[in-house]
């Protein structure tokens, strides 16, 4: 049905409404929409895509007992403590029963928030970073996302193998996407699950294929702790992934894209 237009006569009697005192017809609210059905490009197209996958959409504490928000809000960090607690008063503002909880939507747009921060610090260390592709650029950002660290070798190296595409690069990226944690005593290790991570963004980037066997012969010595069989899970319908890389070349290459952030 063709929206309605908005007389000369309903304009008047707007105006004679107010005079009066009486209240006029307001439009409808538009309704919160839910975060796989938000529209956007560049970087948050991919966060979108894929920050489910990587993160959960559910509290949990993570694999160093840290209490984590959806979308990997960790609540240890006291500006993310003192985020929940502004908003959660202002979400239960009127409510009959208060909810410990807020809208999913909330948590998805602070997750993509807090991820696009690291830019600063890429911009920064990364002479090139804007000449990246999106996929790329959200690996990057999803890494210091996930430790809190900048990679600044890896964001090179991606800059350098864009500029000249070869499979001997490869080592050395995939090496340099791997990552530690530290445990109380402060010393640093490698796991299965970091090695996992590091590999489902470099899927998620263009920069890994599970059917390439060159690609599973490298994440064998560079990532030796990562099980490549974690993309198929992941990713079930390959053929309709967020990357769709076809051997050691990027398949997308819109480095043109301009678009940020949902807020």
């Amino acid at each position: 049905m063709p929206e309605k237009k908005t007389t000369i006569s309903d304009l008047i009697s707007q105006q004679m409404n107010k005079q009066m005192g009486q209240p006029t017809q307001q439009p409808a609210p538009v309704p919160m929409s839910e975060p796989d059905n938000i529209q956007t490009s560049g970087v948050g197209q991919v966060f979108s895509d894929n920050i489910k996958l990587l993160e959960g959409d559910y509290e949990h504490d993570d694999t160093q007992d840290i209490r984590t928000k959806p979308y990997g809000i960790a609540m240890h960090q006291k500006p993310n403590r003192d985020w929940h607690a502004k908003a959660l008063a202002e979400y239960n503002k009127g409510r009959e029963k208060p909810s410990k909880q807020l809208p999913k939507e909330q948590y998805f747009e602070k997750a993509q928030e807090l991820m696009m921060e690291g830019e600063a610090s890429y911009r920064s260390a990364v002479e090139g970073y804007d000449t990246l592709d999106s996929k790329q650029q959200f690996m990057l950002l999803s890494a210091k996302y996930n430790t809190g660290d900048t990679y600044k070798s890896l964001g090179r190296l991606l800059v350098a193998y864009n500029k000249e595409p070869s499979s001997d690069k490869l080592p050395k990226i995939y090496l340099n996407a791997r990552r530690t944690q530290k445990d109380k005593s402060g010393k640093a290790s490698y796991d299965e699950g970091l090695d996992n991570r590091a590999l489902k963004e470099l899927y998620i980037s263009g920069m890994f294929d599970p059917q390439n066997k060159e690609h599973r012969a490298v994440v064998k010595k560079s990532l030796p702790l990562a099980n490549p069989k974690t993309i198929n899970s992941s990713w079930p319908a390959l053929e309709t992934s967020p990357a769709k890389p076809k051997g050691s070349i990027l398949s997308d290459r819109n480095r043109r894209t301009k678009a940020r952030s949902l807020i």
